[in-house]
């Protein structure tokens, strides 16, 4: 059971430059016309996967992938936490 939950915790490291390198792959693919942009779609994309690849094994090198991801969601916690929007700004909008 422990591998699986590290191989999924793997599995968002792998995912997080994916996402990102799609995104950048459609940007390019709404740019450009005919077969370039398919290529240059599909090429962005295993860029990031090839990236998200590597950096999930360098983390799981130095820690386990689980523990990477409990600091990140933790970091994002507090981040959240600590940032507090007053109320009564809301209240004043929602009154006019």
């Amino acid at each position: 059971m422990r591998k699986f939950v590290e191989f999924l915790a793997w599995m968002q490291i792998v995912i997080s430059p994916l996402i990102v390198a799609v995104i950048g792959g459609g940007i390019f693919y709404l740019y450009f016309q005919g077969l370039t942009r398919i290529i240059g779609w599909i090429l962005i994309g295993l860029v990031g996967l090839i990236l998200g690849i590597v950096f999930a094994n360098r983390v799981t090198r130095k820690t386990s992938a689980t523990e990477f991801i409990s600091r990140a969601l933790m970091l994002r916690r507090n981040l959240i936490i600590t940032i507090k929007i007053p109320t009564d700004v809301f209240l004043q909008a929602t009154e006019v």
